[in-house]
């Protein structure tokens, strides 16, 4: 029935498809929890729209708008599982996009995948070169992989831009040493151990690059007194006992051994060093017993050669009576 004019007039009745009234209502239901999505944001209730930002690409997992927004809250509420997830998806879709660079790296970091997180923070640092923290990321990726040709670069222009800063310094030492750049680290460990003296990780840093440049009677004299007083530190006293071994002070390093096996009875490498010591010792004494033997039989041949020219001086005499 239809009323025209004021009459009913009859005809076709309106009729809306199933299939219709359902996507209909979907709709509506979907661009209802958008608008409460953002109705959340707008409260700072960052958390309850992260949720229901999720709830929407659940119904629809391929939707690139839902990823984005999750990503964005992931990222500001270090939401890193839901980042690390959505990120990836973002990025392999669009790898150029610098947001998405940024979110799958840091996703990639705070999970260890350091190797992956390289590319990503490469290329994002290409055109955000004084971007401090993501350059500090792109230089634990180098480090955490054992890259420190490509760490080391970096490092110099933090330190540069912040030479006060004793962890860039110590990072960029360490990197040296990595790249067996012992010269080059040396004077990095030095300003630290000057700064801070009791710092034992900076004068075994030092003392270390001082070894590897077989001058051990500087990382000896950097050690022994801070052994002294702390005995119990178990890495300086297996330092100062190696470098003691290297120089040929065994009875210092045995001593020192001994003192160290009161504290820690089962100290493996305090028995491995002790190990190394009596092998050496053994070879020492070998050696000597050989070198005896070579004395013995040398002796043994000078007799016997003073014997036979003993013998022709004897005949040589006596054909000398005989004219």
């Amino acid at each position: 029935m239809v009323l025209i004019c004021g009459l009913v007039v009859a005809g076709p009745r309106l009729t809306i498809p199933p299939a219709a009234a359902k996507a209909a209502g979907t709709d509506v239901n979907r661009k209802l929890d958008e608008a409460l999505a953002r109705l959340y944001e707008d409260k700072d209730n960052l958390h309850q729209a992260l949720a229901t930002w999720q709830g929407l690409l659940k119904k629809d997992p391929q939707n690139p708008q839902y990823q984005h927004q999750i990503g964005r809250l992931a990222f500001e509420l270090e939401a890193f599982a839901e980042l690390l997830t959505v990120s990836q998806t973002l990025y392999a879709a669009t790898p150029d996009n610098a947001q998405y660079q940024l979110w799958w790296a840091t996703a990639l970091m705070e999970y260890k995948r350091h190797k992956e997180a390289i590319a990503p923070l490469e290329a994002y640092l290409v055109n955000h070169k004084s971007a401090k923290d993501q350059t500090a990321l792109l230089i634990d990726a180098y480090v955490e992989t054992e890259q420190p040709k490509k760490a080391i670069p970096l490092l110099k222009e933090a330190l540069k831009a912040s030479p006060e800063d004793p962890e860039i310094r110590l990072t960029l030492a360490e990197q040296y040493e990595t790249n067996t750049q012992f010269k080059l680290a040396l004077p990095h460990f030095r300003v630290l151990a000057q700064k801070d003296p009791t710092n034992i990780n900076y004068a075994l840093g030092l003392a270390g690059a001082y070894a590897s440049l077989n001058q051990l009677k500087h990382a000896i004299a950097i050690l022994k007194p801070l052994q002294r007083k702390y005995r119990k530190h178990e890495e300086l006293n297996r330092e100062l006992a190696n470098h003691l071994l290297d120089a040929d002070q065994q009875e210092s390093s045995k001593a020192l051994l001994r003192s160290w096996l009161t504290i820690d009875p089962q100290s493996k490498w305090a028995q491995s060093l002790q190990l190394r010591i009596k092998k050496e010792e053994e070879a020492a004494l070998a050696e000597e017993r050989a070198e005896g033997e070579k004395e013995k039989k040398r002796e043994r041949q000078l007799r016997k050669w003073r014997h036979g020219l003993d013998s022709m001086l004897h005949d040589v005499r006596l054909r000398a009576e005989d004219f």
